[in-house]
């Protein structure tokens, strides 16, 4: 990847001279919001070719001062000889000059080079897709160098070699982001061009390529439940299981007592003693720092990881904040009863001094090795997200990261039901993870059963839930239904 990435500017930056400039005619295409370029490329799925000639481009961009500069842009894009231009090489390029950060033009990439929709990438859309972004950067900028057949071909088979970690033949997004996180060449390449907005997206598009779409999504981790009282297993594994089979099995019962994540499939060489515990603590970690945003300051989370003492002294500061809220384990519960070990609801018994000294050390390792700070330093001012925290911090493969993420979404998603039956009252975004959470099929609404079995919530107190918020009658309950509640009950806690 190094190779095909530092020869697309070389001629500027290898010499000396910078990043090459944009042709002017083509300006207008450039630092477009997300939003936008998701719009118009949606539009653009509504041609009836792919090629677009020069009428269709007119049309579709209307936003040049007159016809004239949209004329000129058409051909400044290098139009071939039947007089077309490749709309995927087009937005392909505009998603890479977008005003976006990086890993939020990386989503969106992904999103225009699932020529199926049905969202990952094969090898063959990872190649076009690689091939309309270079030569549509190639067209937006002019004097750059585009890599050969040979050497692109070469370094798809390569990238996809070491993506496809699950060997599946396909490229989710949770595997494309960790390489992008991790990549410094493909790093490099788009830090050349500027941006402002600092918002990230981590989620697949799902464009109306064969009639159907929907807002953007995540088609990351498996769904989990909140069946996490049970220790082991990867999250969300089965998403509507009944709870005479939680555990069915010999080998079953052994998983949840351990709680590693080791899938069969897993060609793991990092921590394999990653639990879900070891989740939480990190989970943790990142909600202090993130002072109940959705992001970490780069900055901030450089300061705590600029040694080993100051990461281990977060991770034990949390464990003492949690041994004020835990319960005290009980004697022949296979755990001594001293004071380190505390019963966390969703996660069991936890040996604080055990779990915090495994964790230091993972950290500490990758410190030291410099992984971590180099990571960091390529993210440069862009906000930390989870999954940035645990692909930079931590030598976790992509189906360990979609794993912690997995199992952090159930315990951010434990933490607002809990809410909800309290006084306290929840952000609208996070209700929205907790109904996803709940709604087991789907269907953007809520059963009674989805409510007990997901939510592990007693059918009497459910019941009486669903009494006061199924305002329509219908037997459900929709996310309408639930932002009135909680509104209604954010109103009597004011007026109180």
């Amino acid at each position: 990847m190094g190779k095909v990435t530092s020869k697309l500017w070389s001629k500027g930056v290898i010499g000396g001279f910078g990043l090459p400039a944009m042709k002017t005619e083509l300006e207008p295409l450039a630092s477009w919001s997300r939003q936008a370029v998701v719009e118009r490329y949606q539009n653009s799925l509504d041609c009836p070719s792919r090629a677009v000639d020069r009428k269709t481009f007119c049309m579709l961009f209307d936003d040049f001062p007159s016809p004239d500069h949209a004329r000129q842009a058409f051909a400044a894009l290098n139009p071939s000889k039947k007089g077309c231009v490749d709309a995927c090489t087009v937005f392909a390029a505009m998603a890479a000059v977008s005003d976006q950060c990086f890993i939020s033009r990386m989503s969106l990439l992904f999103s225009i080079f699932d020529l199926d929709g049905n969202g990952t990438l094969n090898k063959a859309e990872l190649y076009i897709g690689m091939r309309s972004l270079f030569i549509g950067l190639h067209a937006f900028y002019g004097n750059t160098e585009l890599p050969t057949k040979a050497e692109l071909e070469e370094a798809v088979n390569e990238v996809f070699a070491q993506i496809d970690y699950d060997k599946s033949g396909s490229l989710t997004i949770g595997e494309f982001l960790v390489f992008a996180y991790r990549c410094r060449p493909l790093q490099e390449m788009i830090a050349k061009l500027e941006f402002e907005n600092q918002e990230v997206h981590e989620n697949v598009v799902p464009f109306n390529r064969f009639g159907a779409t929907g807002e953007e999504t995540s088609r990351v981790s498996p769904r989990p439940s909140l069946f996490i009282d049970e220790p082991g297993g990867l999250p969300g594994a089965s998403q509507q299981r009944q709870s005479s089979v939680r555990t069915s099995t010999a080998a079953g019962r052994r998983q949840s007592r351990n709680g590693a994540m080791k899938p069969s499939s897993m060609r793991s060489t990092v921590p394999s003693d990653m639990t879900k515990a070891k989740a939480w603590l990190l989970w943790k970690f990142f909600e202090k720092l993130a002072i109940g945003e959705d992001t970490i300051e780069a900055d901030d989370l450089r300061n705590v990881l600029k040694d080993d003492k100051a990461a281990k002294a977060q991770l034990v500061g949390i464990t003492e904040q949690a041994k004020l809220t835990g319960e005290p384990v009980a004697a022949g519960e296979g755990a001594k009863e001293d004071a380190e070990h505390v019963r966390i609801r969703g996660i069991g018994v936890l040996d604080f001094a055990r779990e915090v000294e495994e964790l230091s050390k993972i950290m500490l390792r990758a410190l030291q090795a410099g992984e971590s700070q180099n990571r960091l330093a390529l993210l440069g001012s862009c906000p930390v997200s989870l999954r940035s925290f645990l692909c930079v911090t931590l030598p976790l493969s992509p189906p360990h990261v979609e794993a912690c993420i997995g199992w952090c979404i159930s315990f951010k998603a434990a933490e607002v039901l809990k809410a909800v039956f309290s006084d306290k009252v929840p952000r609208e975004k996070d209700l929205e993870l907790l109904f996803k959470v709940l709604d087991a099929d789907q269907n953007n609404s809520l059963a009674l059963d989805e409510l007990v079995e997901m939510g592990h919530i007693p059918k009497e107190q459910a019941e009486e839930f669903f009494k006061g918020m199924d305002r329509n009658g219908s037997g459900d309950i929709d996310m309408a239904e639930l932002k009135k509640h909680v509104a209604s009950k954010a109103l009597k806690t004011s007026l109180r």
